[in-house]
């Protein structure tokens, strides 16, 4: 996460010596980016869930949704988004490549992420079971998922483009 502030930092167009404006503008980047990825972590966890408790309904069991489960995707998708900021915002098909693969990173390494901070060691690998399972089993969350993420990608072309 510092290391993505410090690199837009260094970029901005700002004097060298980082000014408070150049510091709000930095932060006020970094809070979108991290609400963007904590929103894509959101959606998956509720695209989760339906799916869960559509199957539970059919069975006739209706247990509740983990409470904190919004909670944790969100925090869990915006801590790594944060961390792989710097994988997106790349020009050209070679930008757009590293960018999925750094959003594919992301989402497992959120779901990972959240699934330790829920039940460490099995959740681990239960979350990123459940969102590859939500992924392939609903082909509109997949729509949305790449949506969300190829505009965070152009969200950061941008800025590497006005900073430059």
């Amino acid at each position: 996460m510092l290391r993505g502030a410090a690199v837009m930092l260094s970029r901005c167009k700002y004097v060298m010596e980082p000014t408070v404006t150049a510091v709000i503008h930095v932060l006020s980047q970094l809070l979108i980016r991290f609400a963007l990825m904590g929103l894509i972590g959101i959606g998956t966890y509720y695209a989760i869930i339906f799916d869960s408790l559509l199957l539970q309904q059919l069975s006739g069991q209706w247990p509740a949704p983990f409470e904190a489960g919004p909670v944790l995707a969100f925090v869990g998708a915006g801590a790594v988004g944060l961390l792989a900021l710097s994988g997106f915002g790349y020009p050209g098909m070679g930008g757009w490549a590293i960018a999925a693969a750094t959003a594919l990173a992301t989402t497992f390494g959120g779901a990972a992420l959240a699934g330790t901070l829920v039940m460490p060691g099995i959740g681990t690998t239960a979350a990123v079971s459940m969102v590859t399972t939500a992924i392939i089993a609903r082909p509109p969350v997949l729509l949305i998922w790449a949506g969300l993420m190829a505009g965070l990608h152009l969200l950061q072309c941008r800025s590497r483009l006005r900073d430059a």
